[in-house]
């Protein structure tokens, strides 16, 4: 991923898809392919819950080969720091120079070593590979993820020290929320990239609103989809609005969370080309 684009002060768009839960990737490169030509990079998660999926390395590796950026999550959790180290070599030789940690807190007590402590060690092996030609050298930028209602747990100054470019924070809409984040983040010298969703019904925002609190889904949102003729339309619209609110206050990009509605792909391409465009 371009940082520098994010230095310039060039707004980041990045589409999140998760990997295969077989072994058919033709189905994650034709969702990818909607989106390929609006974005940035495309991140791809390790396993996020208790289904079994791909691992992450390969669909990046196919990201890398069609030319289009992949970012690669590393769940840490209570994996050993030799398989973390063994996956981000295999990463490495499939092409991805980007790769964001995700510390599972709940999983602390397994760990070895914590996050900052295993990103250091990364950082150290990628600087001591050898190449026999000196551009063939790595840049590796690594990006750690982050829970704003838990981000005391992390020390951002601490992070940057061990190695960490950016952060990617889990979505929220409290601008009180982000603001702190977006500030404690721009302290440390690190970029912020904004995790954001689309509400494509009332009942999906519904639902947010009263099981996860920590997305503070407004009133005001749930009004809008509850009298909207086009619920999907308004909920975009929503999103668009936030991605606004995002820029003024300061994020450096976005990561668009996975949609299960196939025609707010259209939709959402019209926000990301705008959003490009102020």
């Amino acid at each position: 991923m371009n940082l520098e684009k994010m230095v310039r002060g060039e707004f980041i768009t990045i589409a999140l898809f998760d990997p295969p839960e077989g072994i058919d990737t033709f189905k994650f490169l034709h969702e990818v392919e909607a989106f390929s030509d609006y974005v940035d990079a495309i991140m791809v998660p390790d396993s996020t819950n208790e289904y079994i999926h791909m691992s992450p390395i390969i669909p990046c590796m196919l990201l890398a080969q069609f030319n289009v950026e992949p970012i690669m999550e590393i769940a840490y959790g209570s994996r050993s720091e030799k398989a973390v180290l063994s996956d981000v070599l295999a990463a490495l030789t499939a092409g991805v120079r980007n790769i964001v940690f995700v510390a599972k807190n709940d999983d602390e007590a397994y760990c070895e070593k914590n996050v900052l402590e295993v990103i250091k060690e990364v950082r150290k092996m990628v600087n001591e590979l050898n190449f026999n030609e000196p551009e063939y050298e790595i840049d590796l930028t690594i990006g750690l993820s982050i829970n704003p209602l838990t981000e005391e747990r992390v020390d951002l100054l601490e992070a940057k020290e061990s190695g960490v470019d950016f952060i990617i924070a889990l979505e929220t809409y409290d601008p009180a929320l982000i603001f702190d984040i977006l500030h404690k983040a721009r302290e440390a010298g690190l970029c912020t990239i904004m995790k954001i969703g689309v509400f494509t019904s009332f009942n999906q925002a519904k639902f947010a609103h009263k099981f996860i609190p920590e997305l503070y889904v407004s009133d005001e949102l749930l009004e809008k989809l509850w009298n909207a003729e086009d619920q999907l339309g308004a909920g975009v619209e929503y999103a668009k609005e936030h991605i606004q609110t995002l820029r003024e206050l300061g994020a450096d990009g976005i990561c668009l969370m996975p949609i299960s509605e196939p025609q707010a792909y259209e939709k959402l391409h019209n926000i990301l080309n705008l959003s490009a465009q102020k």
